[in-house]
């Protein structure tokens, strides 16, 4: 059961919400690009969704988290992506990197959105890396769950539960009245794959589930942001919720209080 909403917080007329996904640390370079995208603007918040590494390593995860929390006071959240869970050398499992990424990200001054949300005012974001099922496109065979660069016991439905038993736990401790807000590396609708593209169609089963956006949809969410495909369309709306994916390029999403108005999107 959600707990009540704290007394005395004073309501937003509206927000301003800063999406980032797939950054891929790569050192001095995204640094500069970093300073380049927060100077001159207010933000507030700044949403990680996810690969803020490049293959997995923990120390990219930390340094990359920093490129934003030294250069802002603003709150920066974020969530694992698949290379962030990959293992390096096959030192972890997993579910040791989702804990190492975690801890990475509260040493960098970062919330990581993976067993806790992040509740200010009458908003809580809830997240986690998300994974695939094959329901966005065609499924998945036998053949197609192998995972090349993780080590889990786990096979891809498995992951997924996983994934969204950790959604489920972070909705339990979100406040009855907030307004909730959903982030995830996979994406949860097909209409974020551009179909026409081969190489979407063929990458499209790997890029998410449905299931995560019926647990967003279920839990009232009316705003759901993603990354991971990195080449599809921004925006879409599903099951009257607005997603946008922070992939291709990052996103200014502003979003009245209220939530009766349409988020509309900059891309940056």
């Amino acid at each position: 059961m959600r707990r009540p909403l704290r007394q005395g917080w004073e309501l937003r007329l509206s927000y301003r919400i800063l999406a980032v996904a797939d950054v891929h640390y790569s050192g001095r370079r995204t640094r500069r690009a970093v300073r380049r995208l927060l100077s001159g603007d207010s933000f507030d918040l700044i949403v990680l969704c996810g690969d803020l590494s490049r293959r997995g390593s923990i120390a990219d995860v930390y340094w990359c988290a920093r490129a934003f929390t030294d250069h802002t006071s603003t709150p920066v959240l974020a969530v694992p992506g698949n290379h962030d869970l990959w293992s390096v050398k096959g030192r972890e499992t997993a579910r040791e990197k989702l804990y190492s990424f975690a801890r990475a990200c509260k040493l960098a001054g970062a919330h990581p959105l993976c067993f806790r949300p992040y509740v200010c005012c009458e908003v809580a974001v809830v997240g986690c890396c998300g994974w695939y099922d094959g329901s966005l496109h065609g499924g998945l065979s036998e053949a197609d769950s192998s995972h090349m660069y993780l080590i889990t016991e786990m096979s891809d439905e498995e992951m997924l539960r996983w994934q969204l038993e950790l959604l489920r736990r972070q909705l339990d401790q979100v406040p009855s009245r907030a307004e909730v807000i959903f982030t995830t590396h996979m994406i949860p609708t097909s209409k974020l794959i551009d179909y026409s593209s081969p190489a979407q169609r063929k990458a499209a089963r790997y890029m998410g589930s449905r299931r995560l956006l019926e647990l967003a949809a279920s839990s009232g969410a009316t705003l759901y942001i993603c990354g991971h495909n990195h080449e599809g369309p921004q925006y879409a709306r599903d099951m009257g919720v607005d997603v946008y994916n922070a992939a291709p390029a990052p996103l200014l999403i502003e979003k009245e209080s209220s939530w009766a108005g349409r988020a509309l999107p900059q891309r940056l």
